[in-house]
């Protein structure tokens, strides 16, 4: 590995492989979750306007004609984005910094976060398409519509759409916590394959195939669904460094 690009590719390729392993079913259900999470998302949203979506292939001349507290707003909600990029858009969004969180306030903070990051995407999709103009009240529509946003999503109970996202952010962090140990594993089958083990790669395997027979018995070998208690679901997530 010579720059971090190479690293980062590397343990992208290895969450890719935790997927077809030991993470299949769970990466299989996150599927359904993100389409649930999507499709509610985007029906909230959209709720009341009335307005077409925007052609990108069209230069957008009289979007400056619009009010900007309003009728823009609903423009802009009316963008689309697809299923996978709104998948990327939550990827990005990490838990891990959020700290000390009531349950009270968490399902709020989910939803803002998600909000901001929707807001922000629609919003650079149409500066493609507006006059040079435009840009210079960005700012302030940006945060408009991410207000708009949260506003339309918290109207019902987003209890559900929450517990998506955070069954998402549990299989991430599963994902980037095994990611090493692939990469170890395959480097050591590699090496017995080429009769070069050493007695240090054969403790280290040794140790965490005795840990995860350990993690077994004590678990109920159960396995790892979403729970409806979504404090419960992020406290785990915060928690999961602890059990490995």
């Amino acid at each position: 590995m010579k720059t971090e690009t190479d690293i980062k590719s590397l343990y992208i390729k290895a969450e890719n492989i935790y997927q077809l392993r030991d993470g299949f079913e769970m990466a299989q259900s996150v599927k359904e979750f993100i389409t649930n999470l999507y499709t509610e998302f985007i029906k909230r949203v959209s709720i009341g306007s009335n307005v077409q979506p925007i052609d990108n292939n069209k230069h957008i001349n009289d979007l400056q004609k619009l009010d900007i507290d309003q009728n823009s707003i609903k423009y802009f909600l009316n963008i689309k984005i697809s299923e996978k990029r709104f998948r990327e858009l939550l990827e990005e969004i990490s838990i891990m910094s959020w700290g000390d969180i009531s349950a009270e306030e968490l399902d709020q903070r989910i939803m803002k976060e998600i909000s901001i990051k929707f807001s922000s995407e629609i919003f650079q999709k149409t500066l493609t398409t507006v006059p040079v103009e435009f840009p210079k009240i960005s700012k302030k529509m940006l945060n408009t519509i991410s207000d708009e946003i949260f506003r339309r999503v918290m109207k019902e109970n987003p209890e559900d759409m929450c517990c998506y996202f955070l069954e998402l952010k549990f299989y991430q962090r599963m994902a980037r916590r095994w990611s090493p140990y692939i990469i170890l594993e395959h480097c050591f089958y590699q090496d017995i394959l080429n009769n070069t083990v050493s007695a240090e790669e054969e403790n280290v395997v040794y140790n965490n195939k005795m840990r995860a027979v350990e993690l077994s018995l004590t678990s109920t070998n159960e396995p790892i669904v979403i729970q409806k208690n979504n404090f419960r679901l992020y406290t785990l997530i915060k928690q999961t460094d602890c059990m490995f």
